[in-house]
């Protein structure tokens, strides 16, 4: 699968996509537990890595080699109620990778010691077959109809059969309960995707109807790490704000961490597979990392004054921006690096990113060439004349990359960001032509509507300059963009593993390009 982002004039042919959760490998080092061993203060969490990245895509089989899964035998006869599973195969398969946490009898994550980590985490993957041709002379595939709740109504279907399927579509673009099997071309569609939701806008700002938001995914909230970071005044860890001494540890921050936290944890367990199929889906147990990470050309690791050369992964990178003596371009950096609520720059408490206007607190990086060093390619900051001298960012719109928020996975409500699932995705670009508007609410985020189509609708679809800029269908006129634009040179991915017996633990990393 290619990871060149759809165009205008290129549509892929399935998708590639990664989602950067909030968590990164410094998380557990900034805002985990500490212990004084030989008179170091040692951050005793610190094997923890990544743990809420989400990694999908489409691939063709080996030849001879073709994917496997099951669906109830009522699928392939197209009639009767026969749950019976049926083995079936196919060239082509959609491919999730995810970690998950053990869950006790009520749902809670296992964390026996209460560090705000889970005990035990696994790595799932799912390989759902695409198989357009089980869908019946009406369009649907014979299952029992999707459930009413939004954010879980796919995953009953996902339990039953190993088959890439979705949800149909209402003509006003409303979700109905029909199940149809997907295409590669179906696939290419965020909406069509394994897990993928639609949020009611009642539930995303608090009122309205008619409007959803644009497809995401169907998330928990985040590790009870990063939620106690957010509520808390006692995080000794972290570094005093007014010290540019990475190893001052007096005088604890007194502000949260600004986090999203709907929307932006593990994948919701009722798309893990349970009862008779419960561990069928699992790769590996005792993870303590699944990171995903990008080429960022423009990423700049800082050369300090000690000298050490410390990269946008690094726990000490705030600091070392302050104390820059030379930089270098160029390394793999976790999505939107600087707006993450436990990544190396935003996981300090003062670092107010997504809070509202009045309450930006301190700046930590206080003129124009220290913020010049958090902007990249992959960065999700904006760079564009107009762009803000200073951070952390404030939750206005000329702040984050247009991209992003035209994607709909970032969306700005009254000053506060009430959605942010920063996501690498080869996207689409259907949504210019589908007829249905996705309106980009005055650049705050754009979002689905669901009422009678309005005036405006597909406009960079009608041969028409309607902005009279730029000529006919240009970017501008459009709905959406991808979350960004930008071809990447190579993904990274790496798993980490402890040996529970002996404490030891292992890293392999894999690079794609």
């Amino acid at each position: 699968m290619t990871l060149e982002p759809a165009t205008l004039d290129y549509e892929p042919p399935g998708y590639f996509m990664y989602y950067e959760g909030p968590m990164t490998n410094a998380s557990s080092s900034i805002l985990g537990s500490q212990d004084t061993i030989d008179g170091f203060t040692v951050a005793v969490d610190s094997r923890y890595g990544d743990l809420d990245d989400y990694l999908a895509f489409t691939a063709v089989a080996k030849p001879g080699q073709w994917f496997q899964g099951q669906v109830p035998e009522r699928v392939l006869t197209g009639s009767g109620t026969s749950t019976t599973p049926v083995m079936i195969r196919s060239k082509h398969a959609e491919i999730i990778y995810f970690l998950n946490a053990e869950i006790d009898s009520a749902g809670a994550i296992l964390d026996a010691n209460g560090n705000g980590l889970p005990d035990a985490v696994s790595l799932y993957r799912r390989v759902l077959l695409i198989r357009p041709d089980l869908n019946l002379t009406g369009g649907a595939v014979n299952l029992p109809a999707a459930g009413t709740a939004w954010q879980t109504g796919m995953a009953a279907a996902h339990q039953q059969c190993d088959l890439s399927v979705r949800r149909g579509l209402n003509n006003n673009g409303t979700y109905n309960n029909t199940i149809i099997a997907n295409s590669l071309e179906d696939l290419s569609k965020p909406h069509n995707r394994f897990a993928h939701v639609r949020v009611p806008v009642g539930t995303l700002v608090g009122s309205g109807s008619n409007i959803t938001s644009m497809p995401i995914l169907s998330l928990d909230q985040p590790v009870e790490l990063l939620l106690n970071a957010d509520a808390t005044s006692s995080l000794p860890v972290r570094p005093d704000s007014t010290s540019t001494d990475p190893t001052s540890l007096t005088s604890p921050v007194t502000d949260a961490v600004v986090l999203e936290r709907r929307w932006s944890g593990f994948l919701r367990q009722e798309f893990v597979l349970a009862g008779d199929r419960t561990s069928e889906d699992v790769v590996v147990t005792n993870c303590r990392g699944f990171d995903i990470q990008i080429l960022d050309p423009t990423a700049t690791s800082i050369l300090t004054s000690t000298p050490m050369l410390v990269s946008p992964n690094d726990v000490a990178y705030r600091e070392a921006i302050h104390d820059a003596s030379d930089s270098a371009n160029g390394g793999f950096v976790d999505l939107a690096y600087p707006l993450l609520a436990g990544g190396s720059l935003r996981g300090w408490g003062e670092m107010k990113v997504t809070n509202n206007i009045s309450n930006a607190g301190d700046a930590a990086l206080s003129n124009a060439t220290e913020f010049g060093f958090v902007k990249s390619a992959f960065a999700g900051t904006n760079v564009s004349p107009g762009a803000p001298t200073t951070f952390p960012l404030t939750a206005q719109i000329n702040n984050y990359a247009s991209s992003l928020l035209r994607s709909g996975k970032l969306v700005i409500n009254s000053s506060n960001i009430v959605l942010f699932q920063p996501t690498f995705d080869t996207y689409t670009s259907h949504y210019e032509r589908d007829g249905f508007f996705q309106d980009n609410r005055s650049g705050a985020g754009t979002t689905w509507r669901t009422s009678t189509p309005v005036a405006g609708e597909d406009l960079a679809a009608d041969g028409l300059d309607n902005d009279g800029a730029n000529g006919a269908d240009d970017e501008d006129e459009r709905e959406t963009l991808p979350p960004f634009t930008i071809r990447p040179e190579a993904i990274k991915i790496s798993i980490r593993l402890e040996n529970p017996t002996t404490r030891q633990v292992m890293q392999s990393s894999v690079i794609k390009d």
